[in-house]
Order: structure tokens, then C-alpha cells, then sequence
């Protein structure tokens, strides 16, 4: 951080080249954040795969009875 003793040219300076060094660093590819969109479409993946299973062994039953009615009405006995 700039001394406030220095001279008002030279916290300018250092300020600009803090701020360079803080748009070189914010362009720069992050290791850490390169997978983090996989990663998000992976979790969003298993929670839709979560409450699929939830909806089916929910409702799984009510909609094979349904189902069975159906197929059973368009069957000429």
C-alpha cells in the first residue's frame, strides 16, 4: 500500500500499476475455476436425477394403474 509521506506522483504510479496487476490477474485463466462449470452441470445432473426418483417412486404406482386402465379400455374383450 502507498506511504502517505510519498509524493502524490508516486501513489498515482503505484496505484496504476496496482490496478494493471489487478486486470492482468482478473484476465488471466484461472486454474482453480476451470472446471467449475463441469462441476456445476454435474451436481445440476444428479439433483434432476434426484427428483426424478423421487417423482417416480412417488407417483410411479398411480401412473402404472392409469396406464393399465388405459390400455385396458382400448383392448376389444
Amino acid at each position: 500500500m502507498a506511504n502517505i509521506s510519498q509524493p502524490a506522483g508516486d501513489r498515482a504510479m503505484t496505484l496504476k500499476s496496482l490496478s494493471e496487476r489487478v486486470n492482468l490477474a482478473s484476465a488471466a485463466p484461472n486454474i482453480e475455476s476451470e472446471g467449475q462449470g463441469l462441476v456445476e452441470y454435474a451436481l445440476l445432473l444428479f439433483l434432476v436425477s434426484i427428483a426424478s426418483m423421487a417423482a417416480l417412486s412417488a407417483f410411479g404406482l398411480a401412473i402404472k394403474n392409469d396406464l393399465y386402465e388405459v390400455i385396458l379400455a382400448l383392448l376389444p374383450f
